[in-house]
């Protein structure tokens, strides 16, 4: 048996990060939209429940701090054994994230935390959950995750986009697509029961950083001293075995070349 993780390493910065605690400037609907109910909203969550006492809408947000989130409708107090009362019905509704401008930087990360469910209803598990990311603003569309599983709990979801495309551009946008679709040999009027919601959406990028080289300090101890120039003497004799970092630290006059210069310009350094 084997299996692979992939271990992103660097230093990031949080770009964006929204809790939708408060009126957002996402877009809810797209022309192709057809669904009759169930359409995306923020809103404090409602819990629905199956006749087995299952949670089917989630009885609260993701997030550590407030109340609210997008869902696919909000249920009501009124009648929480009402499994069906607001989900997705007759088709496709989206929930469109603003583009983002992330031109500035050479690799990012997107992660959020989805609730989604279609486990129930005359045909449980034929509908699809989809999140897709576009470079051009939506233009074109390249999938991230599409999937029939169902998950009545809040799941995180984490995605490095270099994976996806190979320049991050200044018209980065994400959608977030809940289904409820007939499909041949369906029974009923259509789908799955269908329930979706999304929070703690979070875009986060790499720093730039140019390390700058700290020239003479070849043991890298943050002191410049006789210790350097015996390292230093060791590299000009070829004593020892030279790398990227090691040529950066010890060509004290930047010539390309380690020599004597450089130990007459090191010593004079630490002379003064």
């Amino acid at each position: 048996y084997s299996d692979s993780m992939q271990i992103v390493i660097g230093e990031t910065v949080n770009f964006v990060y929204n809790n939708f605690e408060n009126l957002s400037n996402w877009t809810i609907g797209d022309s192709s939209d057809t669904a009759s109910s169930g359409i995306w909203e923020i809103a404090i969550p409602n819990p629905t429940y199956n006749d087995e006492g299952e949670l089917i809408q989630p009885d609260s947000d993701h997030s550590d701090i407030g109340e609210s989130c997008f869902i696919t409708e909000n249920g009501t107090n009124s009648n929480p054994g009402n499994a069906s009362q607001s989900d997705v019905d007759g088709g496709k509704t989206t929930l469109y994230s603003p583009v983002y401008d992330l031109s500035d930087s050479q690799s990012g990360i997107v992660s959020y935390w989805n609730w989604y469910t279609n486990s129930q209803g005359n045909n449980p598990g034929t509908d699809f959950w989809q999140v897709e990311l576009s470079d051009n603003g939506g233009l074109t569309w390249i999938n991230l995750e599409i999937s029939n599983q169902s998950n009545n709990f809040w799941e995180y979801k984490q995605f490095l986009l270099n994976d996806y495309i190979d320049i991050l551009t200044n018209q980065i946008q994400f959608r977030f697509i809940a289904e409820d679709i007939f499909n041949e040999g369906d029974q009923g009027s259509g789908g799955s029961l269908v329930e979706a919601a999304l929070d703690d959406f979070s875009i986060d990028i790499f720093v730039n950083q140019e390390e700058e080289c700290p020239i003479g300090d070849l043991n890298q101890d943050n002191v410049i001293n006789v210790q350097d120039i015996v390292i230093l003497i060791s590299v000009v004799l070829q004593l020892v075995d030279i790398d990227d970092i090691l040529l950066c630290l010890s060509d004290i006059n930047q010539d390309g070349n380690v020599d004597v210069l450089d130990v007459v310009i090191l010593v004079n350094i630490i002379l003064n």
